[in-house]
């Protein structure tokens, strides 16, 4: 099968941060691409079949006037092969084609991705009240934010979710 490479369209600064599989071998990784001269950097998240060949591309890189607010640090799936990513800005699901859902309101710079057994989403990280606070949200499945709660107020609190997406 040989290595897979993602160059971005501007050729610079490509970086993955996370990968999941699913359970036909599916290949999912999620990180963050440069792809416009240094001013515009963003989400790009890529499905690869188990053969390593590419499915889709998605890319993100919001509507904030600074650009580098966001990259990929998770990824998770769930049981329909929809993908779900979060880093610095905000989460996003996609359909298995790839196809944008819904964006939530974001997080700081989250660190973490879980999905329960009733298709809710939680993400966790630094916070985007005080700096250095940590947040934890709960998303339904359709993306309408259930509820928000906060820790702090010492600089270095994080959260981070080892082992769940």
């Amino acid at each position: 099968m040989g290595c897979r490479i993602y160059n971005g369209p501007e050729t610079y600064n490509d970086r993955a941060n996370s990968i999941a599989i699913d359970d036909s071998g599916n290949v999912y990784v999620t990180g963050e691409t440069d792809y416009n001269n240094s001013v515009s950097a963003g989400y790009a998240t890529i499905k690869y079949n188990s053969e390593g060949i590419q499915q889709w591309l998605a890319r993100y890189n919001g509507s904030n006037s600074n650009p580098f607010l966001y990259f990929t640090k998770s990824i998770v799936l769930d049981r329909s092969g929809n993908v779900y990513v979060t880093g610095r800005g905000t989460p996003i699901k996609y359909s298995p084609s790839g196809v944008e859902q819904w964006i939530g309101n974001g997080i700081n710079i989250s660190k973490s991705i879980f999905l329960d057994s009733s298709g809710n989403v939680y993400v966790t990280g630094h916070g985007s009240g005080n700096e250095g606070d940590y947040e934890t949200k709960k998303y339904n499945s359709s993306g309408v934010q259930q509820w928000a709660r906060y820790t702090g107020p010492i600089y270095t609190d994080q959260a981070k979710c080892d082992g769940c997406g």
